[in-house]
């Protein structure tokens, strides 16, 4: 059974169990750092650009991880803090992400390090913009620093 955190309107995946704090497409209202599930209940959690808008995300990630089963996954993404075009504007203007209802910005060293404080691991990692790839011939050479948001699998 896959669970998605943060559908939002337009849920992803094919998630049995979708929520939201807000109703949208969810078929449940809650907060992620709250969930109303018994332990080790899902095989998946999908949860797309919602963790930079979580004020304590390591509260979200063990609460996660308990509903997770053993060998379970987790796909999360959030926006790539260090692309260059939102490095530079955070290092020289502003020290807050591109949209004011982020909490928190992240980068890969920062995923693996919240992921491992709670017990587990960064399984794969990619990459990914909004435009097409292909179209931007440093997307393929430099993806960490050229794409919009960072994709990982997690690993219970």
């Amino acid at each position: 059974m896959m669970l998605e955190i943060g559908c939002g309107d337009n849920p992803t995946g094919n998630a049995s169990v979708r929520i939201d704090v807000t109703k949208g497409a969810a078929n449940i209202l809650a907060d992620g750092q709250h969930l109303p599930f018994r332990n080790d209940v899902f095989d998946s959690i999908l949860m797309l650009e919602v963790i930079e808008h979580v004020s304590h995300p390591f509260d979200l990630i063990l609460e996660i991880r308990r509903v997770l089963k053993p060998n379970g996954k987790i796909w999360l993404s959030t926006p790539n803090i260090m692309q260059y075009r939102r490095f530079f504007r955070w290092l020289f203007f502003e020290k807050t992400d591109v949209h004011l209802d982020h909490v928190h910005a992240w980068g890969l060293p920062e995923l693996r390090q919240l992921t491992e404080r709670a017990g587990m691991k960064v399984a794969r990692i990619a990459y990914h913009t909004r435009n097409n790839r292909n179209k931007d011939p440093l997307g393929r050479i430099l993806p960490r620093v050229t794409q919009y948001s960072i994709l990982v699998e997690i690993k219970k």
